[in-house]
């Protein structure tokens, strides 16, 4: 579980081992990979969605409370409804935003999970991030601490950059 104000890479125990650049680099080639304008479209559909949604509920919440006082004479104080008003009418700002941001950790987290799955060990499914390459073969391929399974790169489709993150060049 990450907490929103720390980094999205450290939520994963595989990318610890490495530093904040090379996470970071990680991250971005995770999205480019997995199609980074569907993020976006993602997240831009997201806001009128969420100020449609905001909107609803206030609309219902200031039913419910002039229905209050309508059939039971039960009134506010200035000060709570004050208060009402200035959080639903701010709520057009705020609830879109953050609606975004969770849509866009959301999607984040999925494509880091999807690059983190291709490379996992065919046999048992143990990470191959961060481990050694053999390169005395052929073709680059990973020997499997778990269960001495050496798997080629070329055979899984994927390159030494997904297997080193050291290796992805800054962009």
């Amino acid at each position: 579980m990450r907490i929103l104000t720390r980094k999205i890479h450290r939520a994963y125990p595989e990318l610890d081992k490495f530093e904040n650049e090379v996470c970071r680099r990680y991250v971005i080639r995770a999205k480019r990979l997995h199609n980074a304008w569907k993020g976006w479209a993602i997240i831009l559909l997201s806001i009128p969605i969420a100020v449609l949604l905001w909107a609803a509920i206030f609309w219902a919440t200031m039913i419910f409370h002039f229905g209050l006082q309508d059939q039971y004479g039960w009134y506010a104080s200035d000060l709570v409804a004050d208060s009402f008003l200035m959080i639903g009418f701010t709520g057009f700002m705020w609830f879109p935003a953050i609606i975004a941001l969770l849509v866009r950790d959301r999607w984040l987290h999925r494509c880091i999970r999807k690059q983190l799955t291709g490379v996992q060990c065919p046999t048992c499914g143990y990470s191959l991030i961060g481990l050694t390459l053999l390169k005395d073969t052929q073709d680059p391929s990973v020997h499997c601490p778990e269960c001495g399974h050496t798997t080629t790169l070329k055979d899984m489709g994927l390159t030494q950059a997904d297997i080193d993150p050291t290796l992805i060049a800054s962009s």
